[in-house]
């Protein structure tokens, strides 16, 4: 079952993103700002990771582009 990450300030519209997904077979994980979303990446293997652009608290780039490094160390060790 593919594991997801789905990072949205927006409560209402993750929460609705993460039913219509768990429906459908995905275990989805959610975070409403970029730190929590960090130390959920830090300690989980997601499949996929979907973000707002317009974070509160951080860039949504600079977030995928710090996910990516992290990622490409593990897979690298």
């Amino acid at each position: 079952m593919p594991n997801l990450l789905i990072i949205e300030d927006d409560a209402a519209f993750c929460q609705m993103l993460q039913r219509f997904l768990t429906k459908r077979g995905y275990k989805v994980e959610t975070s409403f700002s970029a730190p929590d979303a960090k130390t959920k990446f830090n300690s989980t293997a997601f499949d996929l990771v979907l973000t707002d652009l317009r974070l509160p608290d951080y860039d949504g780039i600079q977030l995928l582009s710090e996910i990516k490094k992290k990622t490409l160390r593990r897979l690298s060790l």
